[in-house]
């Protein structure tokens, strides 16, 4: 009895001590939880790695900066295995393409009667959550892969025809979620400011957005994360000989810009220069009134011939 006694005081001093350093006997579980998840994931398949990595990578980056130092050591060892796996973004995109196909699938029945419309609902429920699923966790996923997966759905402005059952709901497109999600990845020089787009103009943002994949997509630029001075393309970390042309042909579009902008404003400058020169205001003004002078003689002149014939 009097052990049983001291093994309870022992619990419930570990739990007033964990309590005192700002953690929960709860949150002391549930980190050893993720760190044994991580420990795991380098032994099972890559699917369940994802999903078991994402878990742990959401559930503290959603809150990373108010997390503890230990949170954010298991939150950059969960991220560093999670962009390891090949296909960790094309695993959800995989996944929210097929939901998103099956309902698709389902409109015109469900546009006809009422059974069609109840099985359509099932499968509209699916998707939303597979597109939930998916964005929640590749916003928090600064990788080449997710910016090529996010890029793709910039493209997909599609809206189903259907409306919804409640009232003041709409579907966005697929591509207004994409943009969101660019928007919050740690890129550096984004197209667009603020955070999400969709709270500012949602259609120039997505035009900007679009506008910065295409440049990406046609190898025109590159990109790169915040804390991470390597330069990437759709495929990686870019090659040198790119990023030399890329900014080669800068160079040659600046200069051609400015060319074009020095033999546009170059009549401005003359005028300027006749204008800003010693005596020229003087010059300016003696000519115009001289130029005054001489068309007044001139009218004067024939406005007397004109009256001599009348009066003969």
């Amino acid at each position: 009895m009097k052990i049983a006694i001291q093994i309870i005081m022992l619990i419930f001093g570990l739990g007033f001590v964990m309590q005192a350093q700002g953690q929960s006997p709860e949150r002391a579980a549930w980190l050893a939880e993720r760190r044994e998840m991580i420990a795991r994931a380098r032994t099972i398949s890559d699917g369940q790695a994802i999903l078991d990595l994402s878990r742990i990578v959401r559930g503290i980056g959603n809150d990373l900066p108010n997390a503890s130092e230990e949170a954010k050591q298991l939150y950059g060892e969960a991220l560093d295995l999670l962009k390891a796996i090949p296909g960790h973004a094309e695993y959800y995109r995989d996944k929210l393409d097929q939901a998103n196909d099956v309902r698709k699938a389902a409109i015109p029945s469900a546009q006809t009667n009422d059974n069609g419309a109840t099985d359509h609902g099932v499968k509209l429920l699916k998707f939303m959550n597979a597109r939930d699923e998916a964005f929640l966790i590749l916003k928090c996923l600064p990788s080449p892969e997710t910016v090529r997966v996010l890029g793709r759905y910039l493209e997909d402005e599609w809206v189903s025809p259907l409306p919804f059952d409640k009232p003041h709901w709409f579907e966005k497109p697929l591509a207004a979620y994409a943009a969101g999600a660019l928007s919050r990845l740690p890129l550096v020089n984004k197209p667009v400011k603020r955070t999400p787009p969709d709270r500012g103009d949602p259609e120039n943002d997505l035009k900007a957005w679009q506008h910065w994949y295409e440049q990406i997509k046609s190898g025109k630029r590159t990109f790169r994360f915040e804390g991470d001075p390597q330069e990437y393309d759709l495929n990686g970390p870019a090659p040198m000989e790119k990023l030399v042309r890329i900014e080669r042909d800068r160079k040659r579009d600046d200069e051609r810009a400015g060319r074009s902008s020095q033999s546009g404003s170059g009549a401005v400058r003359d005028l300027d220069r006749l204008t800003s020169s010693p005596g020229s205001t003087g010059g300016i003004i003696a000519a115009i009134l001289g130029i005054m002078a001489a068309g007044w003689y001139y009218w004067r002149k024939k406005t007397r011939k004109m009256g001599s014939v009348c009066k003969s």
